[in-house]
């Protein structure tokens, strides 16, 4: 990669002033390997990525003689980053190791960003977000402070110092590039060394950040693909969808919940699925409406006060002396008229029978004992069984004929 200079990349610039010089803000990647070479590493890719995505890529062919440690040097004049920056080493197109880091410029300074290809990392699998380093695995983010001050020379792992960039130029292996500048806009993503660079090698790569998306890297390119599936709520009237960009959402649909049922509304609630309401108004005066069998003729209120109020409640109800809540029910005429539209005693709003309303009417509520004003009606061991309370409903839902 360099032999003679190292190499520099511009990430952004700026017009330089005449009249005096302007302090560089740069970067130093440096990189070396306690792996053989060629029998373990062969070549060195250093790849750099701005915020925007952009990417540019140089190698260093270390099994050629490209000499060790591996150096390239960024500068900034416009932005001082994050960078993500990968080394990545290579036997021929297998990756042998990769080294990940993020950082940020330090204005107006060069630093070194030490990034060593470790044999004690070949067997290491490190957490999202996380890289291999001396120390086993540690976060790819690297504060400012860690970064080394730069003194022109970057000394191998072993604690020799490398050829500097005065000695004498390698003509066995030249790889100094010149300077490459990328202009004012982000780096772009030009290839260093010929071939246009991947845009991935791995699916952790396309990590799109989207739960429901698939993602994939086929032949070099990111490929993140909307599974429904995965967005699967459980409630079986909404539809599930997944947004490449925002990722799931569930919209109720109420045409899922259609019981076929006329006198019926039906509706999808996004967390308790179907919700059928009987409209008993819908049906003709003297039928209410079944959620399941739709229109049904009422009970009689004949057959309510036989069954019900004559021999269950009356005795409580017959006479003015002895009348409970002033209702009398001694006859059925009395009755009728007694519990029809007629507003209780109990509370202000309450009315004994609304005709088509049993749920609002505080008779059926006293019988059922649901929101209650006062106590469960017939008292104790008197109190009417389920399918007595459902008959009284009806005959409320059908319209309360007389």
């Amino acid at each position: 990669m360099v032999t003679r200079g190292v190499m520099r990349l511009a990430l952004g610039l700026a017009l330089a002033s005449c009249a005096a010089p302007t302090p560089v803000t740069e970067l130093m990647i440096v990189v070396d390997t306690d792996l053989r070479v060629p029998d373990e590493l062969e070549t060195i890719r250093i790849e750099m990525r701005d915020g925007q995505g952009a990417m540019r890529e140089a190698s260093a062919d270390v099994a050629a003689g490209a000499p060790l440690p591996v150096t390239l040097g960024l500068v900034s004049r416009t932005t001082l980053g994050p960078i993500d920056v990968d080394v990545i080493g290579l036997r021929g197109s297998t990756e042998v190791l990769r080294r990940s880091a993020r950082v940020v410029f330090v204005e107006d300074q060069t630093r070194a960003l030490r990034l060593d290809l470790l044999a004690s990392c070949r067997a290491v699998t490190c957490e999202a977000g996380e890289t291999c380093a001396e120390s086993g695995c540690r976060s790819i983010e690297v504060a400012p402070g860690e970064l080394l001050a730069w003194d022109g020379s970057a000394p191998r792992l072993d604690g020799s110092i490398a050829q500097d960039d005065a000695g004498t130029d390698d003509a066995s292996a030249p790889h100094d590039a010149g300077p490459i500048d990328a202009g004012d806009e982000p780096i772009d993503a030009s290839p260093l060394d010929g071939g246009p660079p991947p845009e991935c090698r791995n699916a952790t790569e396309c990590d799109d950040g989207v739960p429901c998306t698939e993602d994939a890297c086929t032949d070099g390119t990111c490929v993140n693909t909307p599974a429904a599936a995965v967005c699967d709520d459980g409630v079986a009237c909404t539809t599930d969808v997944c947004d490449p960009i925002t990722g799931c959402s569930s919209t109720p649909d109420a045409a899922a919940c259609d019981d076929g049922n006329a006198c019926t509304t039906d509706a999808c609630d996004a967390i308790a699925g179907c919700r059928v309401t009987p409209v008993h108004t819908a049906c003709e005066l003297g039928s209410y409406c079944d959620p399941t069998g739709g229109c049904t003729v009422a009970p009689t209120f004949t057959s309510i006060y036989t069954t019900v109020f004559g021999s269950r409640c009356g005795p409580c109800h017959v006479s003015a002396g002895t009348r409970a809540g002033q209702l009398d029910l001694a006859t059925q005429t009395q009755a009728y008229l007694e519990l029809v539209n007629v507003p209780s005693i109990c509370e202000t709003g309450n009315v004994l029978v609304i005709p088509r309303d049993a749920t609002r009417s505080l008779l059926w509520r006293k019988l059922a004992g649901v929101d209650l004003c006062g106590d469960v009606m017939p008292r104790m061991s008197r109190q009417l069984d389920a399918a007595s309370i459902a008959q009284v409903a009806r005959w409320i839902n059908g319209g309360a004929l007389e």
